[in-house]
């Protein structure tokens, strides 16, 4: 019976065969009709998602800035070329070409972030039209480009044990090649998770290469990317992610004169060359992701900074005049520093700020130049006090995303009312509020994500009150000391409840009222409940 059927079999997996050719090629033409459909403006900056990998995760904000570096944004009148650039993506966005990716909330870092992605179907589509148009060269896997025509060069690999020992030293060999028209380079190569922690390759290597000693390896890739310097003096963009270039950055990197975009994340970089300060152009820096926790002082006097992203970067006692300045994350304050008025103070144009500080630091001398950031949209502080003007002082009116690592330095009593109309989302660890302080948060108008995690709450007991808290969808709680919950008659928009407990078991109580959706909540922490096992409640409402 089988054995009869086989021969209908092989013709079905034809038809499917066929059918799912088809369908790809259907695909394939909606697309390129989607992308004929552009203005010119956009499809370069859509082109520009093939010189990136395949199914990650990327940073729009980053987009953005290489967007700026390579000339496609062109400021106007009331749009400067950051917001320019996501109307851009958002109109892609609009299209269905690209796709937002929503973060979690516990992860703080990426408060006030949007990224997107590209389905892969969407990917092959760019990667042929980039041929086509000689776009960007792109090689992956052990291919070997040999080419000095290339106006930008994608290197991307993943990690593959079956990689040659010759194919895997010309990859890094590409970096010193004569590549005279080159405007933009980009990397991105994976560490293979079983290199130990003295080797950390991100470049994936057979097992004759991981032979090969430390030493040896940094002084061979160290003098490609001195090659790579030498040899293409008009680089606007350099974007290596995961490639081990020494412990310092060559010195030659102050050549690059043109030079507007610079990132080295994710290796051992641990030094940046003060000749960067010949870098008149350099709009972005990005070191996150390696040990450089201080920058010379004369990347601070480059007044063509834009945005600057490390990792708890020193904040110098001095510099120059950052009036273009918008992004700085993260930065670590001087224990000595007292006159951040002058300094961080200056930087009246900072939208993005994530600082962090040691308990000597002078609270008040930070509030003053907190006070003085009145375009600040994210704000995140890490710190043992954390000042109060954050929520009562108008000129924080745009903030729209917060989060606050530490204790609030809060008056024995609230009066009047918090400045912050546009609050979006506010994040909360270690600040030991008072139920006054929730019963003031109810009263923004905007709130739409509380986040309240260990220690933020002194007391033991919360409620939310009537008429509060009008727009807030999302509450997540994840209180030691909290033992009870209570939302009556409140909470009108709430869709996603989570809370954690400590106490084991809970008793948890959702019912919805009438036509109006009114939610009664009652979750006492404390109770024993031989029935529920799990300790996270989660529920979607509507």
């Amino acid at each position: 019976m089988v054995l009869s059927m086989y021969p209908h079999m092989a013709y079905f997996q034809h038809v499917f065969d066929y059918l799912k050719s088809n369908q790809s090629k259907r695909l394939h033409r909606i697309i390129s009709m989607c992308f004929d459909d552009l203005p010119p403006e956009l499809k370069c900056c859509f082109l520009y998602f093939a010189a990136l990998p395949t199914n990650i995760k990327i940073e729009s904000h980053i987009l953005v800035c290489m967007w700026m570096a390579e000339g496609f944004l062109r400021p106007s009148v009331g749009k400067t070329m950051e917001k320019l650039g996501y109307i851009y993506l958002n109109e892609l966005i609009a299209r269905n070409l690209v796709k937002p990716v929503h973060m979690d909330e516990e992860d703080t870092s990426s408060a006030g972030k949007i990224f997107v992605t590209i389905q892969n179907k969407v990917h092959e589509f760019l990667q042929f039209q980039v041929q086509e148009a000689s776009f960007v060269e792109v090689h992956s896997g052990d291919d070997i480009p040999t080419l000095t025509s290339a106006r930008r060069l994608s290197l991307q690999n993943s990690v593959d044990k079956h990689v040659s020992l010759q194919n895997s030293t010309d990859k890094y060999s590409v970096l010193a090649s004569y590549l005279p028209k080159l405007r933009s380079i980009f990397s991105h190569f994976e560490q293979d998770p079983k290199d130990s922690k003295e080797d950390k390759t991100y470049l994936c290597c057979s097992p004759q290469i991981r032979k090969i000693s430390k030493w040896k390896r940094n002084k061979y890739i160290k003098s490609h990317i001195q090659g790579l310097l030498d040899r293409s003096e008009f680089l606007r963009v350099i974007n290596l992610q995961g490639i081990e270039i020494g412990k310092r950055l060559p010195y030659e990197i102050g050549n690059i004169v043109h030079l507007q975009y610079l990132g080295i994340t994710s290796c051992s970089l641990e030094e940046i060359s003060r000749s960067i300060g010949r870098l008149t152009s350099l709009q972005t820096l990005d070191v996150r992701g390696t040990k450089v926790r201080e920058l010379p002082l004369s990347f601070w006097m480059i007044k063509a900074l834009r945005h600057v992203f490390g990792s708890f970067l020193k904040f110098p006692k001095k510099i120059g005049r950052l009036n273009h300045l918008q992004t700085l994350d993260s930065i670590q304050l001087d224990p000595l520093e007292h006159h951040l008025v002058g300094t961080l103070g200056e930087m009246i144009h900072l939208e993005y700020l994530r600082v962090g500080y040691s308990p000597e630091v002078n609270v008040a001398s930070l509030s003053n130049a907190l006070n003085k950031l009145e375009n600040l949209k994210t704000l995140i502080i890490k710190g043992e006090k954390i000042p109060s003007s954050v929520f009562t002082s108008y000129t924080h009116r745009r903030l729209k995303f917060i989060v606050l690592e530490g204790k609030l330095d809060l008056p024995s009593k609230l009066n009047g009312v918090f400045f912050l109309p546009n609050l979006i989302t506010l994040s909360l660890v270690r600040t030991s509020i008072s139920q006054e302080f929730i019963d003031k948060l109810a009263e923004l108008p905007f709130l739409a994500i509380l986040c309240l995690y260990s220690n933020s709450c002194r007391d033991d007991h919360l409620v939310f009150s009537p008429g509060g808290f009008c727009c807030l969808e999302k509450l997540m709680i994840d209180v030691e000391e909290l033992k009870r919950v209570e939302a009556n008659h409140a909470l009108p928009k709430l869709r996603e409840l989570d809370i954690h407990s400590h106490y084991g078991e809970y008793y948890c109580l959702f019912t919805k009222e009438n036509a109006n959706h009114k939610k009664n909540i009652m979750v006492d922490l404390n109770k024993k409940i031989v029935e529920r096992k799990t300790s996270i409640v989660r529920r979607l409402f509507g």
